[in-house]
């Protein structure tokens, strides 16, 4: 797997150029949003940002409502083809393939900053479609976990704990990198992966060897 999952942005013309309207206009939204919000953002400007008519967006969303939709939608797809890409790789090996998602869902996020700031700032007002949709970014991993908890014999609710320190390791570790409190480089990479492996192995009489 490729170290570097980050995909295109609104602020790589040359890239962005070469991609579909829709996408480009998703792209575009995306930095929108992280920049004036969910409320503030205005489908005109991102034409404009685009370079199309004010009319071209409605050609692809109904409205305002599904054009966050579908940005979601849009990241929540990145994710699932890196993820699905891990797993083939480690396929037979569970705790392999645990560890790798969740160093892979670091990695996403760390180099994708955009995507991970219109996750986490989706209001608790939005759209119910919206709301599940936000859901399903970490639903994946969360769904790893519990199946590993199964096999290993761990309690549901130890599974559940697991699954929360995990995440929260992920998502916080990416914010420090995001915030210039962690470098990021291989050195706090390192400290990731033992922590989430340590967080894994605690507790249930086993280890997990160190990849």
């Amino acid at each position: 797997m490729s170290q570097n999952q980050s995909v295109p942005t609104a602020a790589e013309g040359e890239n962005i150029e070469n991609l579909s309207v829709k996408e480009r206009l998703i792209l575009s939204g995306i930095k929108e949003i992280e920049r004036e919000g969910f409320h503030d953002f205005s489908l005109r400007h991102i034409a404009q940002l685009c370079g199309v008519s004010c009319a071209a967006p409605y050609k692809h969303f109904k409205d305002k409502q599904e054009f966050i939709l579908e940005i979601i939608h849009y990241i929540n797809q990145k994710w699932i083809a890196i993820q699905e890409g891990i797993m083939s790789l480690y396929a037979g090996d569970r705790q392999r393939q645990l560890l790798e998602v969740c160093m892979g869902y670091f990695r996403f996020l760390v180099d994708n900053p955009h995507f991970r700031s219109v996750i986490v700032t989706i209001p608790k007002s939005a759209d119910p479609e919206q709301l599940n949709a936000r859901h399903e970014l970490s639903a994946s991993l969360k769904k790893l976990v519990k199946e590993y908890g199964e096999e290993m014999g761990i309690s549901e609710k130890m599974t559940e704990m697991r699954s929360f320190i995990v995440r929260s390791l992920i998502y916080g570790a990416a914010m420090f990198i995001d915030n210039r409190q962690m470098a990021d480089d291989d050195a706090t990479a390192t400290m990731v992966r033992a922590a989430i492996q340590r967080e894994l192995s605690v507790g249930n009489g086993l280890e997990i060897q160190m990849c």
